[in-house]
């Protein structure tokens, strides 16, 4: 919802991040923030198929399930300042 109606990136901003970041070369900050979302994803799955065992009908847990952040490939970015 925050980029709706946005058709380009917002240049002062991008000028800034890339001045922070060396021009984007020094991502770790971003890197972390990512790999904690997604940890925080993979997390709440986990959840969801452990508790799938106590309901009747049997367990929602695949042998396919994604087990880390190798199975995500970064497409886009969007930061949020």
């Amino acid at each position: 919802m925050l980029c709706k109606g946005i058709t380009s990136p917002i240049t002062d901003i991008c000028a800034q991040i890339s001045k922070e970041t060396d021009d984007y070369h020094e991502m770790d900050n971003y890197s972390d923030l990512l790999q904690k979302s997604i940890g925080s994803i993979l997390q709440k799955e986990g959840e969801k198929e452990l508790m799938s065992l106590f309901n009747s009908g049997g367990t929602a847990m695949l042998s396919n399930a994604i087990k880390g952040i190798e199975d995500f490939k970064l497409v886009s970015f969007l930061i949020v300042k």
